[in-house]
């Protein structure tokens, strides 16, 4: 074979060869094109405002505990002692803070309802206290089980919550890093 005849034989053989990889190369962007779309269909499922609905409803749980609470019948006689006492104390100087640790570590209900039934308008800005760590200890010492029930409830909640975000951000991800990288 001559060198025409030899370079006429590889030119036909580049041209089918190139024929064959145009043809596989549309297969596979075909293939990618049907992935792509796949692709695109899938997603985590979002469970979201199921969660938020059962987070709102133990929040609204909460919030009828924290009124129980705060409306319980306890003795007045008993809660109008301790409030003149804790009166006297705060007249004498004594830290308002200080001594509602020292009644929210001792569970005293009484003393609790006492200090919530104080107008701290009254009170000299210095003796002024947060209402929110006594309101949570009144409903502890008073319904301890149905509070840490309903916290465990929301704990839980909340992570599914988090791992629903987590799902669906690994997902996106995921998605976005085969979208960058040209496969689809």
């Amino acid at each position: 074979m001559n060198v025409m005849q030899q370079c006429d034989q590889i030119i036909a053989e580049l041209h089918e060869s190139k024929a064959q990889c145009q043809n596989n190369l549309e297969l596979i962007k075909t293939k990618v094109k049907e992935l792509a779309e796949e692709i695109k269909n899938i997603s985590a499922p979002n469970r979201w405002e199921d969660l938020n609905d059962l987070r709102c409803t133990i929040q609204d749980k909460m919030y009828d505990l924290k009124k129980r609470a705060l409306n319980s019948e306890l003795d007045p006689f008993k809660v109008l002692e301790a409030r003149q006492d804790i009166t006297m104390w705060i007249t004498k100087g004594e830290s308002s803070v200080r001594m509602i640790e020292l009644d929210i570590s001792n569970n005293d209900a009484v003393r609790l309802k006492a200090w919530l039934s104080i107008d701290q308008n009254n009170l000299k800005t210095s003796q002024r206290f947060d209402r929110k760590p006594v309101e949570e200890a009144l409903i502890n010492s008073l319904f301890k089980e149905e509070q840490e029930n309903l916290n465990n409830q929301l704990s839980k909640v909340e992570g599914a919550m988090n791992t629903n975000t987590h799902a669906s951000r690994i997902i996106d991800n995921i998605k976005s890093s085969i979208k960058s990288s040209g496969l689809a």
